[in-house]
């Protein structure tokens, strides 16, 4: 009777980096926690900026919101 197996994705990557597999392991890091965060912080700002009064910062918000959308087309679905 085997237990059920439960893992992590931070701890998927630490036992690829301490099994010599760090190429993986910083594939696996970039994509599903790294690239996540940016776009929750790009798009957070980008919702922030959009209503401001400085034309500079509507540019800024612009350019997040296209960051996001330029990345969710080559990036994998979140995880």
């Amino acid at each position: 009777n085997a237990s059920p197996c439960t893992e992590s994705m931070l701890s998927l990557i630490h036992r690829l980096f301490i099994s010599n597999n760090a190429l993986g392991g910083c594939f696996i890091l970039l994509y599903a926690i790294l690239v996540p965060i940016f776009k929750v912080v790009a798009l957070t700002l980008g919702e922030y900026w959009r209503c401001s009064e400085e034309e500079a910062l509507v540019s800024r918000s612009r350019s997040c919101i296209l960051a996001v959308h330029f990345i969710s087309k080559w990036a994998c679905p979140d995880m």
